[in-house]
C-alpha cells in the first residue's frame, strides 16, 4: 500500500504572556494555565509547547480519516492518534459506527534507553481499556528513536489494525517534522560577528560625516 501524500501540519504556539482578560480572571481567583507561562517567559531555556495537528486518510474511503496531534515539550513529546471527522462520517448522519471521532481510549509512556536499560526504552501503560498494547509499543519505538520521553495515545478501533504499520510510519515522520520545527523556533537569533560590527560602525561614521 503506497504511503499517503504529505499533509502540512497546523502548528499552534502556547501563549507566552497574559492578556487583559486572563489577568482579570486571575485577579478573581479563576486561574489559567497561561499565568504560569507568563511567569516563565523570561527563564533561560524555557520554550512554550507547540501543538501540531493534521488529518490524513488511510485505507478505503469508508473509514474515517486518521487525526494526529503532536505536542512538543522540552525533553518530551505527547502524541494522540485517533479518528477524525471526514466526508465518510457525513454520509452516516454524522455518526461513524466503526469509529468514535476524538475519543481518548488509552495512554502509555516510555522513557529512552539509559545506563540502567541500554538499547531499549522502558514503557508502561497508564490507561488500557483492552488487552492490546499498541500505545505502549509505539511509545517505546518513538522514545528509542528520538531519545526522549514519549506519551502516546493510539485511540483507534480494531478496523484500523491492518493499517497500523502505515499509520505508525507516518507518525514517526510527523514527530520528526514537529521536533525540527520546535527546535528552529527555539533557536536564538544569530548575533553579529566582529566584521559585521565594523561595517555597521563604518556606515554610521559615514552617515555622520554626510550630515
Amino acid at each position: 500500500m503506497p504511503s499517503p501524500p504529505a499533509t502540512q501540519m497546523l502548528v499552534q504556539d502556547a501563549p507566552s504572556r497574559l492578556d487583559p482578560a486572563t489577568a482579570t480572571a486571575n485577579a478573581t481567583g479563576d486561574a489559567s494555565p497561561a499565568a504560569g507561562l507568563a511567569g516563565l517567559a523570561g527563564v533561560p531555556g524555557f520554550r512554550p509547547a507547540q501543538v501540531h495537528q493534521c488529518v490524513e486518510q488511510f485505507g478505503p474511503s469508508q473509514l474515517s480519516p486518521v487525526a494526529f496531534q503532536i505536542i512538543t515539550l522540552v525533553g518530551s513529546v505527547f502524541v494522540w492518534v485517533g479518528c477524525g471527522v471526514g466526508a465518510s462520517d457525513a454520509g452516516a448522519g454524522g455518526q461513524d459506527q466503526a469509529a468514535v471521532p476524538g475519543q481518548f481510549a488509552q495512554l502509555a509512556v516510555a522513557m529512552p534507553p539509559s545506563r540502567l536499560t541500554p538499547g531499549s526504552a522502558t514503557a508502561s501503560t497508564l490507561i488500557r481499556p483492552s488487552l492490546e498494547s499498541h500505545s505502549e509499543n509505539v511509545a517505546k519505538r518513538l522514545s528509542t528513536r528520538f531519545k526522549m520521553q514519549a506519551f502516546v495515545s493510539i485511540s483507534l478501533d480494531a478496523v484500523y489494525d491492518e493499517h497500523l504499520p502505515h499509520i505508525e510510519r507516518r507518525l514517526h515522520a510527523l514527530v520528526h517534522e514537529a521536533m525540527s520545527a520546535s527546535a528552529q523556533s527555539a533557536a536564538p537569533a544569530p548575533t553579529p560577528n566582529s566584521s559585521d560590527r565594523l561595517v555597521a560602525s563604518a556606515e554610521a561614521a559615514a552617515q555622520a560625516v554626510i550630515r
